[in-house]
């Protein structure tokens, strides 16, 4: 069983820990109300578009997957680290995208690195937290996820009106970096090995 950390620790992790689990939502619902300024943008149909959607999807489901088996025999903070940096190469791909190959590209690849925030969260966790701390945190972050639905379009809406259609993906780009210079900064104070050496 986990002992209590920190009380500062305990909250910066559950900050970057709700940063990364809401980061697939916001990173897809702050442009859908732009599929029509997207399709024109990479001279394309909406349909298309909307496809980048499931696409997101399937990968960010696959990811979780893998991740989720992996977390058990890699170093669970580097992992988070790899899948936050492989979102951010995703987003600057779909900020950047001048075809809409490339930001189907872009997508695919935020939602493989997205995946890995949503699953080895939870087992970091359970491996960090004591059981109050745990109850909170996963409270906080369960919270969190079911706003960043109805939230994100709002503030997608807000930033493309005020700032441009492509200040909505460096938006996530920047909340991405935040998330990764919140778990930089505190990974040397984790003492986590992976579950397989803890069997052996």
């Amino acid at each position: 069983m986990s002992s209590a950390i920190s009380r500062r620790l305990f909250y910066v992790l559950t900050v970057t820990f709700i940063l990364l689990a809401v980061l697939g939502q916001l990173s897809t619902g702050i442009y859908t109300p732009f599929f029509e300024e997207l399709a024109e943008l990479h001279g394309t149909k909406i349909s298309l578009i909307e496809k980048s959607v499931a696409l997101f999807l399937i990968a960010f489901a696959v990811s979780q997957l893998v991740s989720g088996i992996a977390c058990d025999y890699l170093n669970k903070p580097r992992l988070l680290q790899s899948g936050l940096l492989l979102f951010i190469v995703g987003t600057l791909i779909v900020a950047h995208a001048n075809s809409p190959l490339l930001f189907l590209t872009g997508r695919v690849i935020q939602g493989l690195g997205g995946g890995v925030g949503v699953s080895v969260t939870r087992a970091l966790s359970k491996q960090l937290f004591s059981p109050q701390q745990l109850n909170i945190s996963l409270s906080l972050t369960n919270i969190a996820f079911a706003i960043a639905p109805a939230i994100a379009p709002m503030l997608g809406t807000l930033i493309g009106e005020w700032l441009g259609l492509r200040a909505v993906f460096f938006v996530v780009l920047v909340i991405a970096l935040l998330a990764f210079g919140l778990l930089f900064a505190v990974t040397p104070a984790l003492k986590i090995r992976p579950v397989s050496t803890l069997r052996t």
